[in-house]
């Protein structure tokens, strides 16, 4: 049986995955792996370069320091803190008694929690292993967890088992984060995760996007979103003109968050 040939998009993904694992990929590593020239190889690396995925070199490609601990949920837990706790603390107040609300892998989202104790009649759904264990020991909330493929890089389940689980749920309001913001869409370095992201997204009737003013200066692999999904668009400091310009008619769904 012939193999059939990997497309651009799969080629892409398997490069970004190993380097961000391995921390480095060599050229013929990658030729031997993919089975294409090395001229496509290279080529594939440029335009992963140009995405700031990686840094291309002589013989292959490095990480980027910011690629690779981007997908560490524990590096993650401890980057802007003070920001993200003054995002939580917003979208907090946008619950209201009787919802239910979905709260996925973001680290943004843990703050969250213990503003949400008091709420009555609160349901929260999530796939996120902290913000469960968190949830399940507030006696005052309603708790849903989601499970599927276990991802241990992200502590999180996701994938079609997590998916299939989501569509049969009516939720009020969906929160996330993201690793990046480029123009208008919102991007996210692994494939399952963005799929589960998106199934998200489709059934909630209000959808939060939480991020911190670093987000906008990054790219990652998979658009998981169109910014116009979210009724809001919340972050923690005034963007630069060229985000701005990027989001378009979009600014109107921005949110500030003041200090």
């Amino acid at each position: 049986m012939i193999k059939q040939p990997l497309s651009k998009q799969q080629r892409l993904e398997q490069i970004s995955n190993l380097v961000l694992s391995k921390g480095e990929a060599g050229l013929d590593e990658l030729v031997v792996l993919l089975g294409v020239s090395r001229m496509t190889i290279h080529r594939d690396l440029e335009e992963l370069e140009g995405r700031g995925v990686l840094r291309k070199i002589r013989n292959g490609a490095t990480a980027q320091p910011s690629s690779a601990f981007e997908s560490n949920v524990e590096f993650r837990m401890t980057r802007a803190i003070e920001a993200k706790s003054r995002l939580a603390k917003y979208a907090a107040s946008l619950v209201e008694p009787g919802d239910v609300i979905l709260l996925d892998e973001a680290t943004t989202l843990l703050p969250m929690l213990g503003h949400l104790s008091a709420i009555e009649d609160l349901t929260i759904i999530s796939n996120f292993l902290p913000i469960q264990a968190a949830v399940a020991k507030l006696t005052s909330i309603k708790l849903i967890g989601l499970c599927g493929e276990y991802l241990s890089q992200y502590n999180t389940f996701s994938g079609p088992l997590c998916e299939q689980s989501i569509q049969q749920l009516k939720i009020n309001r969906f929160f996330t984060s993201t690793t990046a913001i480029d123009g208008s869409g919102a991007f996210h370095p692994n494939s399952i995760i963005a799929s589960t992201k998106r199934a998200m997204i489709q059934a909630s009737v209000h959808r939060y996007m939480l991020a911190d003013s670093s987000k906008f200066s990054r790219t990652a692999l998979h658009k998981f979103a169109d910014l116009d999904e979210f009724d809001q668009i919340v972050t923690d400091s005034p963007l630069a003109a060229e985000h701005l310009v990027g989001m378009g008619h979009l600014t109107d769904r921005l949110v500030i968050v003041p200090q």
